[in-house]
């Protein structure tokens, strides 16, 4: 299976840390003005790549694998309501 690139982890943990750890897809898609399918899709493959258990896991994965860390993570702009 292939790995995860840097950019897709870090798109992923972004958009992740944008939201409340509880955050669902719809809520994540809409503050990323894209569609719930778009976000559990991605969710869904990243989750494969890492082999990871839940969003969760996948971040602590990601940081362990060093695709991502907190030093390069900027917080992603949320939809104003």
């Amino acid at each position: 299976m292939p790995r995860l690139t840097k950019k897709q982890a870090k798109e992923m943990i972004e958009a992740y840390l944008a939201q409340h750890p509880n955050a669902t897809s719809s809520e994540i898609g809409k503050a990323l003005g894209v569609s719930e399918r778009i976000i559990k899709n991605q969710v869904t493959v990243i989750l494969a790549k890492l082999n990871a258990s839940n969003r969760a896991h996948a971040v602590a994965l990601a940081m362990q694998q060093g695709l991502i860390s907190l030093d390069e993570l900027k917080p992603a702009k949320t939809a104003s309501k």
